[in-house]
């Protein structure tokens, strides 16, 4: 969390001193980080809700199965847009994270946790103090307990809708500010 976080705000600083060319990288760079640390992710935590699932009901699975598991849910993430090539559905192998099992669901969470942080401070200048006190928190209490004392609830839907907003918020700045370069 406290790493997305700062780098984001740190990308903004540079942002705004930067030419219309720069800025419309970096803001494409955050949109391509975003995504794969949010929608990327969830598709490998659904392939691994899936696998671990398969091989309760069924047992030995084979790595055509696995693969093919892998590709449905690569799929799913990338559209039909882009195609799934020999050979794509051999990828799992390589990501060493779907061996730590739902390591990468931690990624898409954190992604999301600082996204609605980061709104909550636009909102909210004063609110920095409250996410210092979260992110020196560290792992001494439950998540639960350390976001009840910035006032979140984060069982409540809207809390994470809300990071999802700052990625569609940055995309629409991204596309906008591409129309403008193309005219010039």
């Amino acid at each position: 969390v406290a790493s997305v976080f700062m780098e984001d705000f740190i990308l903004e600083e540079v942002s705004q001193q930067a030419n219309d060319n720069i800025r419309l990288t970096l803001m494409v760079e955050r949109l391509n980080r975003a995504v794969s640390t949010i929608f990327r992710q969830i598709a490998a935590y659904r392939f691994e809700i899936e696998l671990h699932k398969t091989f309760r009901a069924k047992g030995y699975l084979s790595k055509e199965e696995i693969g093919q598991l892998f590709q449905k849910h690569m799929a799913s993430y990338m559209g039909p847009g882009v195609e799934q090539s020999p050979g794509s559905e051999n990828w799992w192998v390589y990501w060493s994270h779907i061996r730590s099992f739902f390591y990468n669901y931690s990624y898409a969470n954190g992604a999301l946790i600082s996204k609605a942080l980061q709104a909550e401070l636009r909102k909210n200048p004063q609110f920095i103090e409250k996410i210092k006190e979260f992110l020196s928190a560290g792992l001494s209490e439950a998540p639960q307990e350390t976001f009840k004392k910035l006032g979140i609830n984060i069982a409540d839907k809207n809390f994470w809708l809300e990071g999802l907003e700052e990625v569609e918020t940055l995309l629409e700045e991204t596309a906008t500010l591409a129309k403008k370069l193309k005219k010039i």
